[in-house]
């Protein structure tokens, strides 16, 4: 009786592949539309932190007026400076974030080949 049962298990392994062991290996990439960057686990990265209305007095001023450029200007001068990545931020309690941290990404990427990393807390921006 035995027999009987494991014929069908033999039958249906039978034909079945064996899976090959992969060597897979994680990895932390970074992607803009220029450029991509991997990050070893023991890296250090140099991020850019001045897109930031909070932590720069230019850049709050500036878009207080809507004038957007300042990400533009600010990202390319960190890039030039030695930047890897650039941190985004456009949090202002008098404006609309969602339509700043959108005009403000666009010009980051527009002048610099750097990935980003959006910093918010609004999951709708």
């Amino acid at each position: 009786m035995t027999n009987f049962l494991m014929m069908p298990i033999k039958m249906i392994t039978k034909n079945k592949q064996r899976t090959i062991a992969r060597n897979i290996r994680k990895k932390f990439i970074l992607a803009s539309p220029c450029k991509t960057l991997e990050i070893k686990n023991d890296a250090t990265v140099v991020v850019g932190e001045r897109l930031n209305p909070s932590g720069c007095k230019k850049v709050k001023q500036r878009l207080k007026i809507r004038d957007y450029t300042v990400y533009g200007e600010e990202a390319r001068a960190q890039e030039e400076a030695g930047a890897e990545l650039l941190d985004v931020n456009a949090f202002l309690i008098d404006l609309d974030e969602t339509e700043t941290l959108l005009n403000g990404i666009f010009e980051a990427l527009k002048n610099s080949a750097l990935p980003l990393f959006v910093d918010t807390q609004n999951f709708d921006a």
